[in-house]
This record gives C-alpha cells, structure tokens and sequence, in this order.
C-alpha cells in the first residue's frame, strides 16, 4: 500500500471515527431519562393525533377527540404513528425518539455538508457545536415539531447546496432538495418551509449568476414532485373538512405571531429579540462576533462559499422572525445550522492564528481565549454552585430529622454529588489543553464541554423540571381506582390535552366527548373543566375527582392552573328535576 493510499484510509478512518462520536454523545445527551418527564407543552397534542389517526383510520386529516386540530399538517403524527406501532404503545419514547434521532441525524448533515468544503476540524466541530446550543437541548428530547422540521428544512438548503458544489445532475440535485421540502412543508405547514427554500436557494443562484438553473428539467421535476405530494395531501384534507379549515391548517400559526399591536411591541420586539437570539445561541455565538472584524473579514478572504451561503441564508430569512411580534425564539431553530457553521469556521480561524502567531495579537483573536477561559470558569463554578443549591433546596424542604438523615446518607443528593465528581476530570482536562494551540486540543475542548452539558442536563437539570411539572399521568391512574372497572368516560366542553393522552394511553381508547343531544343518567361519568363546572353549579351531581392538568404544579408559575373534575350524575331525569344542570350536552353551551 502506497502513501497515497495510506492516507485515504486514514481520512476515512478518521470520518467514521467523528461520525461515530457525534451518535454516541447525541444519545448520551438525549436517551437515558428521556421517559422521565411528563409531557408538556404541544407534545400531548401530537401524540393524540397520531394515536386517532390510527384508530379512525383517516392518515390525512388530523383530530383530537375527533374533532378537526388545526395546527400542523399530519407528518410527524405519521412518523410518531410508525415510532408507537413498532414500540407497540405510545409511551413517552414513542413521542421523543422522532425528535432525538432528528438532532443526530442534523448534527451529521451538517457534518457532512461541512465535509464537502472543509478538510480539517470544522466539519465535526459544526456538528458538536449544534447538539450543545440551548434550544437542540431544550427541544431535542421533546415530542414537538422543532426538530424533526429542522432536519428537513436543513436537507432541503444545504444538501442542495453540496449537490451544486459537487455538481450533480440537476435531476438528483432539485428531487432530492425538494423531497426534503416537501416533508418540511407536510410538518409545520405552507409558509416558512418554501418561503426559507425559496429566498435562500434563489440568492445563492442570483449570486452566482446561475438564476438559468430554474429553468431547466431537473428543477421542473423537482418542483412538480413538491407540488404533487403536497397537493396531494392538501386536495384529501380539503375534500374531508371545507374550505375555511384549510386555510386556518395552512396560515393559523402565522397570523397569531401578529395579534400583538401597537408600536410599541414592534419597537420593543425589534430590539430585543435579535438580542434574545444571540443568549439562546450562547456560548458559541460569541464566535460570530469576529465576522465584525475588518481583519477577521480580511483574513477568510476570498470567503470560502458555505460562509457565504450560510450569511446569505441568514440575511434572506431573519426579517421572518425579526419583524413580526410575536415571534419567538425557537421559530428560528431551522437556521441554527448555518450559526453554528460560521461558529466553527472562527473556531478553526483561531486555532489557525494561534500557531502562526508571531507578534500583535489581532482584536478577534481575543474572542478564543475569552472563550476558553469561560468554559474553565463555568466549570470550575457552575458545578459546586448547583451541587451546593441544589442540597441546600432539598434538604430545607424536609423535616429536622430528615435533615440530619440528609448529611449522613444523602441518598437524593447523589445526581449533584455525580455532577461535581464529573467536573473534575473535565476541569483537569481544560486546564491541560488551556496553554496548547493544535487541533485536538480545540475538539477536546469542545468534546468535553458538551460532555459536562450531558452531565449537567441528565444529573440535574431533569430532576429540577421533575419537580417542576404536574404528573398528570398519576391523577389519571388514582382516578381509575375511583370509578368502576370499564366505566365509559365522556367529555363536556374543553377537556385538557395532557388528561386526554393519559387517558388514552392508560385505556387504549379515545376520550370522546359527550355526543350531541345526550341526555345526562344516573351513574354516568363525565371529565369537565372547572371553569365549565363552576358556571353550571350543578347541584345534582357527585365530584369523584379534582386535579391539575397544567405543566407547572401549583406555586411554580404563575400561569392559571388548569383544574380537571371527574363528576357523576346522581339523579336521573326521570327520577327527580334537574338543578342548575344542563339537561343536555347542548345546554352547556
């Protein structure tokens, strides 16, 4: 074997080695509690979608309680469906695995769309750098659209943009883009999907003097492959529902982001936000700060052309979220691949200066070793502190005896204790490599740090959230012991998605809710809100159950708690009148 051939195998060594590292701390982040925490949030709704789109039957029209849910078009209820069939139930890793195996399956697009311009440590410094900013963590391991919806915008530009620098055929290149695309615009609806596609793809081929691709049979098939599948779905969807509801599926959510009026919520929200999206990108968006600088610009001149893609992209989509008021943070999650590409393009920048160094240090370059010193600062600090806060909080919340337990044997306190001992080793290790310039000293900077986020979300940051957030799955087991074996329950007005899923995942059935014209007899079970319950003040029914249905568990926020009630008809119509209760569901409302 020659040299030449020794280094190939060398290189793909090497590639199978990072890109096994990338699977392995994806999951060492994201699997061992992900069942742990109840679902929150929009995550119940997904899966109850996509547990009725089994039992009725329908794949294309998505339903709670049987009734239209008109948020997202139905893919990640699909993939969800297929996760829970092959499961064989619909359990917390049902719902969360989607999301996890988009954050890996993320981190190595954007690996090996890096591998396709870059030969040194950008590529798997890109991807280590997205499985550790704040929303991949925060959302990686929940069952909402965020991430698959990122991984499929992300393949759609930026495995059109390899293709174009590869320079495949127009056929493969445009089919492939626009099949991404397509199962964006399927997950999150009709308008970010193509609108981000169509301005970044357009401005990368003005730029590039090659706007005449558009007009070629590669991206006509292509784009009739979008608009078939697409169509497809949205002709099956209008025929079973009407005209109003596929325009609230395809434009609701946007709407909402402009109910905020007046001025001042513009100005404010201009302000504030970009602001907000450099602290959820942080640490690494301190990186993007050297594109400020003249000389950093100098330096990476001529930029090389995902630099170039990914400001361009950035630039033609950020005004989606910017301008409008009530956008949030996470909408912009689809574009954190291209922050993190040029935060690893500085990252390399700098180890590149440090060993060419010679005189004056240039004004970017200082932005490294801030860094540097603020992963060892973090922790060196972050850890005890929580270790110490986190004892110091439970130990307060139990008795005298317990306490004294506590500083004996300090069972519950073994997660922060873990957390500290973790630390050390990779406090050692950032000391160590604190005063070396090579490469493998920057990557296990970068290793180590995300190594201490995994330690840090497992060990405590899940047991903070843990006692956080309501555990309505155990109310609706405590509830079953209250009532018959096999009793029917039906539900009166709103009904709380979270007591829905529970339901359904604890029965196997669908809580439906009270049909219309049904009267009210003796010994029926109904699940009614409070608020509804209130209202009504019936006399004539008996209250099996009371329970909070919220995310927060009462005292942790200050959002109003949503109270569910399991009531029972004690009179029948025929047997005695009616008291302020409704005689027929129509009558509640």
């Amino acid at each position: 074997m020659n040299i030449i051939d020794r280094q190939i195998q060398s290189k793909k060594r090497k590639a199978i080695l990072e890109v096994l590292l990338l699977i392995l701390l994806g999951l060492i982040i994201f699997l061992p509690r992900l069942q742990e925490l109840p679902y929150k949030g929009e995550e119940p709704r997904r899966v109850i979608c996509a547990q009725e789109l089994l039992f009725s039957g329908n794949l294309f029209v998505p339903t709670i309680q049987g009734e239209l849910f008109l948020s997202r078009p139905p893919f990640q209820n699909w993939v969800i469906a297929v996760t829970g069939t092959m499961l064989g139930n619909f359990g917390h890793l049902s719902g969360r695995l989607p999301s996890v195996f988009s954050v890996i399956a993320t981190a190595l697009l954007i690996y090996f769309y890096c591998r396709t311009f870059f030969s040194g440590m950008v590529p798997v410094l890109a991807g280590l750098l997205f499985l550790s900013t704040f929303h991949v963590l925060k959302y990686g391991g929940v069952a909402e659209t965020e991430m698959l919806f990122t991984f499929l915008l992300a393949g759609s530009y930026l495995f059109w943009h390899a293709a174009e620098h590869h320079g495949w055929s127009n056929t493969t290149k445009w089919t492939v883009a626009y099949l991404f695309l397509t199962c964006a615009t399927l997950n999150k609806g009709f308008t970010q999907a193509p609108l981000y596609f169509c301005t970044i793809i357009g401005l990368s081929l003005f730029l590039n003097k090659r706007l005449s691709n558009l007009f070629t049979y590669g991206h006509l098939i292509g784009f009739s492959l979008y608009l078939g599948l697409f169509g497809m779905w949205q002709m099956i969807f209008y025929y079973s529902t009407n005209w109003e509801a596929t325009q609230t599926m395809l434009l609701g959510d946007v709407s909402m982001r402009f109910e905020q009026k007046g001025v001042a919520n513009y100005l404010e929200h201009w302000v504030v936000y970009p602001l907000e999206q450099f602290a959820v990108l942080f640490p690494w968006s301190i990186f993007l700060l050297a594109f400020l600088s003249s000389d950093f610009r100098n330096r990476l001149k001529p930029f090389p052309a995902p630099v170039k893609f990914c400001l361009g992209a950035i630039a033609v989509t950020f005004f989606t979220v910017w301008l409008p008021p009530g956008a949030k943070t996470r909408y912009y999650i689809p574009m954190i691949p291209c922050f993190v590409i040029l935060s690893a393009v500085v990252i390399e920048q700098c180890q590149r200066y440090m060993q060419e160094m010679t005189g004056k240090k240039e004004t970017w370059f200082q932005i490294l070793i801030l860094f540097r010193k603020m992963l060892i600062i973090i922790v060196s600090i972050f850890a005890p502190i929580c270790c110490l806060w986190s004892a110091c909080n439970m130990i307060w919340a139990e008795s005298h005896i317990v306490k004294i337990f506590y500083l004996f044997f300090p069972i519950r306190l073994i997660p922060s204790i873990l957390l500290l001992l973790v630390s050390v080793p990779i406090f050692i290790t950032l000391i160590y490599t604190y005063q070396k310039y090579t490469k493998n000293a920057f990557i296990t900077d970068i290793i180590v740090f995300v190594l201490f986020i995994a330690s840090a979300y497992n060990l405590l940051f899940i047991d903070i959230l843990k006692t956080k957030y309501e555990d309505v799955g155990s109310s609706v087991t405590e509830i079953f012991r209250k009532i018959p074996p096999d009793t029917e329950l039906r539900s009166i007005g709103h009904t709380s998605f979270p007591f829905v899923y529970y339901y359904m995942f604890q029965t196997g059935k669908m809580l439906r809710p009270a049909e219309p014209g049904q009267k009210f007899l003796l010994g029926q079970y109904f699940c009614i809100s409070e608020d509804e319950y209130l209202r009504w003040n019936p006399e004539n029914v008996e209250m099996i159950e009371r329970f909070n249905t919220s995310r927060f568990k009462p005292g942790y926020s200050k959002e109003k708690n949503n109270q569910m009630m399991i009531v029972k008809i004690t009179v029948s119509e025929n047997s005695s009148p009616f008291q302020n209760i409704p005689k027929t569901v129509e009558d509640f409302k």
